[in-house]
């Protein structure tokens, strides 16, 4: 009997954990784990998500660290609640996860995300965002239009990497300091549930966010703005 129809036996498997996924296993057939509800994906040379995984309507948490993802889709995950993406090969945030309505945490961190979709707008029930922004050439403007009413927490500290990297090590890797201006952060007022906002910024960018930074005050109830600088 096949690895695959062993593991297809265990019809109340409600954790998965993934290593070394290949084009192999890839082979597996496990769309029949029906009450899966989280899945960790690491350090796979798939450039896209199995098919067999969409299709588990169970699915609340998915995952992925050290994974290729270059044509990927998310198409078919509607339940997912929470998506963690580290140290993968994603550039931008696709269209389709604009398809995840029922996300309530995001978190893309240490990999090459350099643009956002703005299908992220249709992501409403967001609760906790956290985007690594030190690829950004500018601030993401798709964040403009998000408005999700149970927002709590939002990180988006990229640019912390640039306070320990010397000059010559950030253009080699590519990072940049990304400009942040209190137009850019204009979306957060819309948001009077934050309870904590973090970003990094320059000193002289800092000064001048202070006036933002009473005015987010004010909509919040409490400081929630935590201003990290460099330079």
């Amino acid at each position: 009997m096949s690895f695959s129809a062993q593991v297809g036996f265990l019809k109340g498997l409600m954790e998965l954990r993934l290593l070394n996924y290949g084009e192999l296993e890839d082979q597996m057939e496990l769309s029949t784990l029906t009450r899966l509800q989280s899945i960790c994906m690491e350090q796979s040379e798939m450039n896209r998500l199995p098919a067999w995984m969409g299709a588990l309507a169970n699915l609340l948490y998915l995952q992925l660290e050290g994974v290729m993802l270059v044509a990927w889709s998310l198409a078919g995950f509607k339940s997912l609640q929470s998506l963690d993406i580290s140290s993968c090969n994603v550039v931008q945030v696709i269209d389709s996860m604009g398809q995840l309505t029922s996300l309530t945490s995001l978190r893309i961190v240490d990999c090459r995300l350099a643009e956002l979709s703005s299908s992220i707008s249709r992501l409403q029930n967001l609760r906790d965002l956290d985007l690594d922004c030190s690829f950004f050439p500018e601030f993401p403007r798709a964040l403009q239009a998000l408005r999700a009413p149970e927002l709590r927490r939002v990180c988006l500290e990229g640019n912390s990497r640039l306070s320990r990297q010397n000059d010559a090590a950030r253009e080699d890797k590519g990072y940049r300091a990304l400009p942040v201006k209190a137009a850019d952060l204009a979306w957060l007022l819309h948001h009077p549930r934050l309870q904590t906002v973090s970003i990094t910024a320059t000193k002289a960018e800092a000064a001048e966010l202070q006036a933002f930074k009473q005015e987010l005050c004010k909509v919040s109830g409490c400081d929630v703005l935590n201003i990290k600088c460099f330079g």
